[in-house]
């Protein structure tokens, strides 16, 4: 999968501009009610920007002149996570509301197991309600069928099909500035608790996490690099097996990485061994979830805002250029210091 996009968002030419995502749709469609000065300013800056003049004259647009409308497809069980007030996956509702918002595009958020139609099909497609579709926790079949009737893009998930893009969070990146932060704070034996072998991300996690032992120099324990697995509510059996393992490693961890879903039961047992947080033992999260632990969590934020605006730039690329490679966009975070790292102590 390419890691590149074709042309500007029109979120970018707005604010380079000065004038709303919708305001320029307008101008593109040809719609009346924009003054000549704003008109030649919008129509000069696409030029600029490489759209091209006979499509710009066509009056063609990455916005649908009448149905401006974005669907954000997610799963039934994210769908129960949100009714439910998870605060994580209402970062990701409220991130992609706003990007559709800032380019004057009408979001509709829907269940698409409640919205199949016997052909397989998504109703808001198959009658014209949208479109486009941005996707998280979509089934791979119901993305290969939406793929071939309108642009698609799938948000914080990873999958190889061609001509649908995925934004998601750069996860060699976490690893690098959670091992970075530890290595300069003075650890040397960094472990990390993630299931091996997992999903696309837990995956990524390791294989950053292997390389930046070697390239850091750290010592080599081959009890940090036992495969961790478990199932869904497994967590606290897996995590008393792994610390029963690295704390009698020759060179016990000082410090652990994790996944903030993990963190509060994993500082709880270090303490019960003898290793409290962060006196004798140093963890970090990833997702910043929020939730309880028995010491504030230093965390990875994930920057939703960005993915979402990503998100809804691919949407529109792919709208103008249908055959344009599939392609993977990555985005950065940024780590949230908090009182669960500190210094090894000597």
């Amino acid at each position: 999968m390419a890691r590149r996009r074709s042309l500007p968002s029109l979120m970018e030419i707005s604010k380079e501009i000065g004038v709303s995502a919708a305001t320029i749709s307008r101008v593109m469609n040809g719609r009346p009610g924009i003054s000549q000065k704003t008109r030649k300013v919008v129509l000069g800056a696409l030029e600029a920007r490489g759209f091209p003049s006979k499509m710009l004259a066509q009056g063609a647009s990455p916005l649908p002149a009448e149905n401006a409308t974005v669907a954000y497809a997610i799963s039934s069980e994210l769908s129960a996570r949100l009714e439910a007030g998870d605060a994580f996956y209402g970062r990701h509702l409220f991130a992609v509301q706003s990007a559709c918002s800032a380019a004057g595009i009408y979001p509709l958020l829907f269940n698409y197991e409640e919205d199949l139609t016997p052909e397989g099909n998504l109703a808001c497609v198959a009658e014209g309600r949208v479109f486009g579709v941005i996707a998280e926790w979509v089934e791979p079949e119901v993305v290969e069928k939406l793929r071939h009737h309108v642009p698609m893009v799938l948000f914080n998930s990873l999958r190889e099909q061609e001509g649908i893009d995925c934004v998601i969070p750069d996860v060699p990146y976490v690893a690098r500035e959670q091992m970075r932060m530890l290595y300069d704070l003075g650890h040397r034996s960094i472990a990390c608790f993630r299931n091996l072998p997992s999903g696309w991300q837990s995956n990524a996690y390791w294989g950053e996490f292997w390389l930046q032992t070697v390239k850091m120099g750290l010592p080599f324990s081959p009890e940090y690099f036992e495969p961790i697995r478990f199932s869904e509510h497994g967590e606290k059996k897996a995590i008393d097996e792994f610390l029963d393992r690295v704390l009698k490693a020759k060179y016990p961890p000082t410090a652990i990485v994790t996944a903030d879903f993990y963190a509060g039961y994993l500082m709880e047992q270090c303490a019960a061994r003898g290793f409290p947080v962060p006196e004798k033992m140093s963890v970090i999260g990833f997702d910043d979830r929020g939730l309880d632990a028995p010491v504030p969590l230093t965390s990875y934020r994930q920057d939703f805002r960005v993915m979402a605006r990503e998100a809804l730039r691919a949407l529109l690329d792919r709208r103008l250029h249908p055959d344009l490679p599939t392609r993977v966009i990555e985005v950065r975070g940024k780590m949230i210091p908090r009182a669960s790292v500190a210094p090894p102590r000597q």
